[in-house]
């Protein structure tokens, strides 16, 4: 009877870890496409048109992605870091919504965010640190 109760307490974490790794499978789904978006932004081998289209599709996965996090009913009450952090930030994580509703382009809204302008990009150095 030992025996079958370790398997039993086995399984039950078992089943509460794989839930709870579920519970933010949305979150973790918007954060990789998020990631993806900051690549392409980032990649100097496209040509403007390139990374403009790839933005665009980029763009309507997020929307999709971004509203399935928002309405999420698993993510409410969540002590897990990953959700807060996310909940915490609201401009970096929904990036699409936050970017719509200051009526800017997502890049500029992006690099606002991470307080870049135009003339320090310009200015700027490559380097190692």
């Amino acid at each position: 009877m030992n025996g079958y109760l370790k398997i039993m307490c086995a399984v039950i974490v078992l089943g509460a870890t794989l839930t709870a790794q579920a519970d933010n499978k949305s979150l973790e789904n918007l954060e990789r496409e998020r990631v993806d978006l900051m690549k392409v932004m980032l990649d100097s081998s496209l040509s403007v048109e390139e990374r403009a289209q790839r933005i665009g599709v980029s763009e309507q996965r997020l929307i999709d992605l971004e509203r399935m996090v928002m309405r999420d009913d698993r993510l409410i009450g969540s002590k897990d870091p990953l959700v807060r952090r996310a909940f915490a930030d609201y401009d970096g994580t929904f990036l699409v919504h936050a970017s719509v509703e200051s009526k800017r382009h997502i890049v500029d809204f992006w690099m606002q965010t991470l307080g870049l302008d135009t003339q320090s990009i310009m200015s700027s150095k490559q380097g190692r640190k």
